[in-house]
């Protein structure tokens, strides 16, 4: 859920908008940033600048074009790599925002070594290695100062595919002089040098090609250097290729489409006929690495799938880490799929069978090395992350070191860093594309930890019971382990009814419901059901 924001004198731009993928326990499937802080203050001339494009990177955009009204100019110019612009378009063609493109928005591409201008801002991207094509580290130059973002990267050796880090311009920038580096944190724990796409790819074409019966790839499908190593593992393996998953296919087509894999690697057919050849011929690339509920993996796991069963013999292959958060939806993945006698490999006990898009720790020291930053904030990671790296900086000598929370506020002058206030920030939860607000989830986590008490309550004009409260207990459980009893609940509310001094107070009648209700349900501090108290008359009724 990366997002920040850079401002200078009538101007600012904002790095990144992205999301993160919520746990679904209380019925949301994303979280975006909160965009508060750009109501904040007097309106500013705003401009969006993208380093790549994965999820967590843009994939708030619709949000905030839909509900950020205050931007000027009102055409958001939104600056993004090749890669990244497709997605993006197809992302707010997916959110119904495709007809504002031109009136809401504007798209533009980047490319590396080129600037762009903006107001104060001078923004010049640099190519770097990540998991996903066309990643850049951005170059930032305003009136007083030069600042390096490296967006998420790691240093690929040379020769390991298009997207290669090449150190000249860094190691120009840092002989010019870089007042301020930001800097990718993420992998700070992981000693040593992250590894190429070449390790992985022999390990793939050994694993499939030794595989006895058919094999069901699943990977981050944004890594077209991964896929593009499965269709190499493919043809090695004399196995025929179909895709399964939407993610899956809109990469595939997509750097097809851009140029970005090799045209002699082999054409991936509809999963019908791959059906028609023998397993041990079959290779199905699918989306859901990370338990996604309805992507492929997760349903042929369930044999929900309409095209395609797995059966005992089949190899199941994660070419894929585990996301922080999503280990035991993929752990009981994996556990589902393993009892139907499939053979289950993935870097845990195979690591050649993935490689971490993001720099190591001797990786995170040489892009310090290079840059010879005056000051230095780390960015992208948790705070023992941030923390991390910034020991590191101190380490090898960075004067100015600082490590920030979400909505502080750091102003750069005369090159070194001040805290100098706060930003309102904050988690968002989505569902289907709509704001969740806190009043929701906290009523939802409320009936996910106690449960859910109802109670209807008929009164005539002067507050009199014209029938027994009817008293619903869903997923209760009282102190002694066995669920409240509805029936006694209903008896004490009508005892304290009866004894109210003014039961036409409709406020006081009420207050009166819902303490009774609660004592009557005698459960643990901390297990209170949310409770629903309505009052109506027989004649609303009729």
């Amino acid at each position: 859920m990366n997002c920040m924001l850079m401002e200078q004198g009538s101007h600012r731009i904002v790095i990144d908008c992205g999301i993160a993928f919520s746990d679904a326990r209380f019925g949301a499937d994303l979280i975006r940033p909160c965009f508060d802080a750009l109501r904040s203050g007097a309106p500013l001339r705003t401009a969006v600048f993208v380093t790549h494009g994965h999820e967590d990177h843009i994939g708030a955009l619709p949000s905030l074009l839909s509900r950020v009204d205050s931007l000027t100019p009102a055409c958001l110019p939104i600056h993004a790599p090749p890669y990244a612009i497709e997605l993006i378009r197809r992302r707010l063609q997916d959110a119904g925002l495709k007809g504002n493109e031109g009136e809401r928005y504007s798209l533009h591409e980047t490319h590396p070594g080129r600037a762009t201008g903006w107001g104060p801002f001078s923004v010049r991207p640099h190519r770097v290695a990540h998991s996903i094509p066309d990643s850049t580290a951005l170059e930032i130059e305003t009136t007083n100062a030069r600042i390096v973002h490296t967006g998420d990267f790691k240093l690929q050796p040379e020769g390991q595919g298009s997207d290669c880090f090449d150190p000249a311009p860094f190691a120009e920038m840092g002989t010019r002089g870089v007042d301020l580096l930001l800097s990718d944190s993420t992998n700070v724990q992981a000693a040593g040098n992250a590894e190429g796409e070449a390790e992985t790819s022999s390990a793939l074409r050994e694993e499939i090609c030794a595989a006895p019966g058919r094999v069901v790839a699943t990977f981050f499908a944004s890594n077209v250097a991964r896929l593009s190593t499965l269709l190499q593992a493919a043809r090695a393996a004399g196995r025929s290729v179909a895709l399964l998953g939407r993610s899956v296919t809109v990469h595939h087509d997509l750097a097809r489409r851009l140029g970005r894999l090799e045209k002699e690697l082999p054409p991936v057919l509809p999963i019908e006929r791959l059906g028609a050849l023998p397993r041990e011929r079959q290779l199905i690339l699918a989306s859901g690495s990370q338990c996604e509920p309805v992507a492929a993996l997760a349903r042929l796991s369930r044999d929900g799938h309409p095209g395609v069963r797995l059966a005992a013999g089949d190899t199941v292959l994660f070419s894929s880490r585990m996301i922080p958060g999503n280990e035991r939806q993929v752990l009981d993945l994996m556990e589902r799929l393993a009892r139907r006698g499939l053979t289950i490999l993935d870097p845990r006990t195979l690591p050649r069978l993935h490689v971490s898009g993001h720099a190591h720790r001797e990786d995170q020291r040489r892009m310090i090395g290079l840059l010879q930053p005056h000051s230095f904030l780390p960015v992208h990671g948790t705070w023992r992350h941030l923390l991390g790296h910034a020991d590191l900086a101190r380490e090898l000598g960075v004067p100015d070191v600082h490590a920030a929370l979400n909505g502080e506020v750091m102003e750069l002058r005369d090159r070194h860093l001040h805290p100098v206030g706060h930003y309102p920030t904050g988690r968002v939860h989505m569902r289907a594309g709509s704001d969740l607000g806190d009043d929701t989830l906290a009523i939802r986590a409320s009936m996910a930890r106690a449960g859910l008490a109802l109670v209807r309550v008929s009164v005539d004009e002067a507050g009199m019971l014209t029938a027994t409260p009817q008293v619903s207990l869903i997923g209760t459980q009282s102190t002694g382990g066995q669920k409240p009893d509805p029936r006694r609940c209903a008896a004490a509310i009508q005892e304290a009814i009866a004894a109210l001094p003014d039961p036409a107070d409709g406020a006081a009648l009420h207050a009166c419901v819902l303490r009774s209700l609660r004592k009557a349900l005698d459960v643990r501090r901390g297990a209170r059901p949310h409770c629903v108290v309505e009052i109506g008359t027989p004649e609303l009724e009729a």
